[in-house]
């Protein structure tokens, strides 16, 4: 180990080695290469530009395109509250649970917990209402495409009829 602040072990002594000269260069100038990399990133970076500008990395968008991505966006914020109440739900049935195990295996529960216990057939009730809420607005969602797929079969089965006669 050097014995220096740095750690630094005389850089600036020439090497001796075969082909040191060289290879002292080599190594200054990659470091170089890689300082100048460095700032010419910091400096795109600090514009606030990227190699590439932004109008050739985005495809086109369409009209119908954006009209569909906002209708996801929006049926995905609608549906969130509701998934998130129905995971709480499960959760806190886990934990009413959890504490019925307890209090079997013979360990007194705090009036708390035995509050918490009380509540689990209400609790039942409701995530059993939120599971079918949320069954119902997935079958929604699946309906549109259902129809379009049934309103074509419709046209074949009638084809297929007409053939028959």
């Amino acid at each position: 180990m050097p014995h220096t602040y740095s750690g630094n072990k005389r850089t600036k002594r020439p090497d001796f080695r075969p082909n040191g000269k060289r290879r002292l260069k080599a190594l200054q100038v990659t470091v170089e290469n890689d300082r100048l990399a460095r700032v010419a990133a910091n400096e795109l970076k600090a514009k606030g530009m990227s190699t590439i500008p932004r109008h050739e990395k985005l495809a086109p968008v369409t009209a119908a395109e954006l009209e569909q991505q906002l209708k996801k966006k929006k049926k995905a914020q609608e549906t969130f509250p509701e998934m998130k109440r129905y995971r709480a739900l499960l959760k806190l049935l886990r934990q009413i649970v959890v504490l019925e195990e307890k209090r079997e295996s013979g360990v007194v529960l705090n009036d708390a917990q035995i509050a918490k216990v009380n509540r689990f057939d209400g609790l039942a009730a409701e995530l059993e209402e939120l599971q079918q809420s949320l069954d119902s607005s997935e079958d929604e969602d699946g309906v549109d495409e259902d129809e379009d797929e049934e309103s074509e079969g419709e046209d074949d089965e009638s084809e297929g009829e007409a053939d028959e006669e």
